[in-house]
């Protein structure tokens, strides 16, 4: 049996034996992965499943925890009540993934105060409830929460914090898997997704890094309001090569106010 044909075997059976006794490591994972994208991933669970059990496979164990920690979220989600019969002001969702103390510190310093600007969650929560949706670690939870502009965020909108375990984040599985980050940003997105759609929420993806101009959720809000499905944002990053230098020429330009305080 060649591999193009023990491959097939484990689309029609993912616990084949022989299929699997043929196959290497490294086939059976880019096997599974591909499985997950295409929305069958009990069959890549029972790939991983078999992998861990015979060979101890880190890379195999850790997806499998991944897997069943977004399981549960999800369960979650499908347990909470339908959105209403859409009367009111639909509330906004905004997805927030960090960890570690760098990110935390770009989102404390520069996402979040720049949220707080006017035409942002101030001008968005006068008509409607802003949910942030923060996935991160518990100790950077407690850091969000207890500095100054996150208890600013709080008094104005709703902070959901969702635990990262540690085992998805750190140690030997983890380091088995070269885009562990990426899997739990795409997981943690479409768990953010699934609860818009099921509170019947308006959603977006806010990068702890970026710096929000002034009023660019009052604009973005604007366009919705004239029947737009989705509008797109650029804003600029602060680990973007001199990220004040080109802010202060974009306020000579537009006539904008930058106001930015260099901290590090």
């Amino acid at each position: 049996m060649s591999a193009d044909y023990a491959q097939f075997a484990l689309l029609n059976d993912p616990s084949d034996p022989l299929a699997h006794a043929l196959l290497t490591d490294a086939q059976k994972i880019h096997l599974a992965r591909s499985l997950m994208h295409h929305r069958r991933a009990a069959s890549a669970a029972v790939i991983f499943k078999r992998m861990d059990e015979t060979q101890g496979s880190r890379e195999a164990a850790y997806y499998l925890s991944l897997m069943a920690h977004f399981d549960g979220l999800r369960a979650e989600i499908d347990a909470l009540p339908e959105a209403g019969d859409g009367t009111a002001r639909r509330p906004l969702l905004m997805n927030i993934v960090v960890w570690g103390a760098s990110f935390v510190e770009s989102l404390l310093t520069y996402s979040f105060p720049s949220l707080m600007a006017a035409g942002n969650i101030p001008h968005l929560t006068r008509d409607r409830t802003v949910i942030i949706d923060i996935f991160t670690t518990l100790a950077d939870r407690d850091a969000i929460r207890s500095s100054a502009v996150g208890k600013a965020v709080m008094a104005r909108a709703t902070l959901r914090f969702n635990i990262i375990p540690d085992a998805l984040l750190f140690g030997a599985n983890q380091a088995a898997v070269f885009n562990a980050d990426r899997w739990l940003l795409a997981g943690a997105q479409q768990c953010s997704a699934l609860r818009a759609r099921r509170i019947g929420a308006d959603l977006t993806f806010i990068s702890a890094a970026a710096v929000y101009s002034v009023n660019c959720f009052a604009a973005a809000a604007g366009f919705i309001d004239d029947g737009f499905q989705a509008v797109l944002t650029c804003p600029p990053r602060c680990e973007e090569p001199a990220p004040l230098g080109h802010l202060a020429r974009y306020a000579d330009i537009s006539g904008g106010v930058s106001r930015l305080t260099r901290n590090r």
